[in-house]
């Protein structure tokens, strides 16, 4: 796991997984200093590659909400409160 600029966390985080039935779950812990507290939220979002070729070193980076630098960001994406 890494921040948006793709420097890596520095503190121990832990991620669990399993699948039920056709779904994947995970349980991912990460302490709340890593994750840019600011006023009681934390802004929060998920980027996976996906490559449905093996043999083939391309692939695509899909986010859960939408990257946020490019056009596409809306305002108050990914922001959660605590």
């Amino acid at each position: 796991l890494s921040y948006l600029d793709g420097t890596k966390f520095s503190s121990k985080i832990s991620c669990t997984g399993h699948i039920i039935g056709n779904e994947w779950q995970a349980l991912i812990k990460i302490p709340l200093k890593d994750i840019g507290v600011k006023d009681g939220a934390s802004r929060f979002n998920i980027a996976y590659d996906d490559q449905d070729d093996p043999n083939s070193l391309e692939y695509s980076t899909l986010y859960w909400k939408p990257n946020w630098k490019s056009g596409s960001n809306y305002e108050h994406s990914g922001w959660f409160r605590h």
